[in-house]
């Protein structure tokens, strides 16, 4: 019997709980889409290639998820952007995907206001008193982006609500709100399937941000998380030089320019850091 139960704590396996949100076409969570997200696919390759855990998907918004890291919940997050406080509380992985950038997105009529730019200085839209703008609380836009927010916060424009993407979407067309910063893929595609489709929207590039980023796997700042983190890594060396991992890297972009871009980026930089 006690050569039972040692075996029994020998052979069991932990649990990786990997936060998911709402947040089509990254997580699809329900629909005809759904499990066709850009962010399900790389899940599904991370639970197949990581066959010593067990998986459990847990849905909680950012402002959740962050608040438990920085208490240590073991909880991960697989598309992650990397900024310096977020090093105080958590383990990174090496880079795991890259994403293009976000932008503003804004119906056309208010485009046309600001002299139909292709880009456009974001801390001069903050300031700018003829528009109000939301943000998803709790939510990192990139590490130029938070820090431009936070130093225009007192005379800022934005606002943050515990919204999902696709209520900031609705809110929108509907006029609440005059724009959002967000990444034009996603914006298109709520609008497509949640809205009346009534307005046109548009974005704009933002002036003060790169291209494109590199995202991470992260898990909490705790043995536990540092141990399923070199996991993460040793899974990732095995499986990002594949067709199917380079092809879930451009999932859900649909213009030449875009993924020409990710590509060379996947070529360039992505397969070769650790």
């Amino acid at each position: 019997m006690l050569l039972t139960l040692i075996a029994v704590r020998v052979t069991a396996k932990e649990t990786i709980n990997w936060m998911v949100v709402d947040w089509p076409p990254l997580m699809i969570l329900e629909g005809d889409d759904k499990g066709k997200g850009l962010a399900d696919v790389f899940l599904t390759l991370y639970q197949q290639n990581l066959p010593q855990y067990k998986h459990h998907n847990m849905m909680m918004n950012f402002a959740r998820y962050w608040h438990g890291a920085k208490n240590g919940e073991p909880i991960c997050n697989l598309l992650t952007l990397k900024n310096q406080g977020r090093e105080d509380y958590m383990h990174f992985s090496i880079p795991a995907a890259m994403t293009l950038p976000n932008s503003i997105i804004m119906k056309q009529e208010n485009i046309a206001k600001l002299g139909n730019p292709k880009s456009y200085s974001l801390a001069k839209l903050m300031v700018d008193k003829q528009f109000i703008g939301i943000l998803e609380s709790g939510r990192s836009y990139s590490q130029q982006i938070d820090v431009l927010l936070n130093e225009h916060q007192a005379s800022s424009n934005l606002i943050r609500g515990v919204n999902s993407a696709r209520q900031l979407i609705q809110m929108l067309e509907l006029g609440r709100i005059e724009y959002i910063i967000e990444y034009p893929y996603i914006a298109d595609y709520l609008r497509s399937q949640y809205t009346k489709q009534t307005q046109q929207f548009g974005s704009i590039g933002i002036d003060e941000i790169p291209p494109y980023y590199l995202t991470y796997v992260a898990c909490p700042k705790t043995d536990w998380g540092k141990n399923v983190i070199d996991s993460v890594n040793q899974m990732l060396l095995k499986i990002r030089p594949t067709p199917e991992y380079r092809a879930a890297n451009e999932r859900w972009y649909v213009y030449p320019r875009e993924i020409e871009l990710i590509r060379h980026v996947y070529k360039t930089e992505l397969l070769d850091s650790r």
